[in-house]
């Protein structure tokens, strides 16, 4: 059996590891990941739903671009890539896409409305806005981990 001694050891071996290795986000980074990443999914959601309020139709297409642009945000916060800012990278992709849903509602009534119908006209997309916006995902997660979209 190992000794509390050898147990400390090892852990704060492991924490150096983690701390000094780019597969991982210590701490520190996932909040300064994150936070930067949040504040630009906003900002870009909120520019799309816009743009789709002026326009009257919207671009599926724009899902996937979407997707790439969060990833590289992301990738520019965290200053590397692994598994983890992949997946940062795809719920900040799905929560950008949930802001441009609500902006988009916001149009039409207030926002308390808004927010209670954001998961009803979120889920209601046709079936080529579900292909981009899985495509968008897909294309933020392999940017923003070790694999490459673009």
């Amino acid at each position: 059996m190992k000794s509390y001694k050898e147990r400390k050891e090892r852990k704060e071996a492991q924490k150096y590891f983690r701390q000094h290795n780019s597969q991982f986000l210590s701490d520190d980074e996932w909040i300064k990941t994150l936070v930067p990443s949040i504040i630009w999914s906003i900002i870009i959601g909120c520019v799309y739903g816009l743009l789709t309020k002026v326009i009257p139709f919207e671009f599926s297409i724009f899902y996937i671009i979407i997707g790439v642009m969060i990833a590289n945000v992301v990738n520019a916060a965290a200053g590397k890539t692994c598994k983890q800012v992949g997946y940062i990278s795809v719920g900040c992709t799905i929560f950008t896409f949930l802001i441009t849903t609500l902006v988009q509602l916001m149009s039409f009534m207030p926002f308390f409305s808004a927010l209670a119908n954001l998961f009803n006209a979120f889920f209601n997309q046709n079936i080529l806005g579900w292909i981009c916006m899985l495509c968008g995902c897909v294309a933020a997660y392999l940017q923003g981990s070790d694999n490459r979209f673009m």
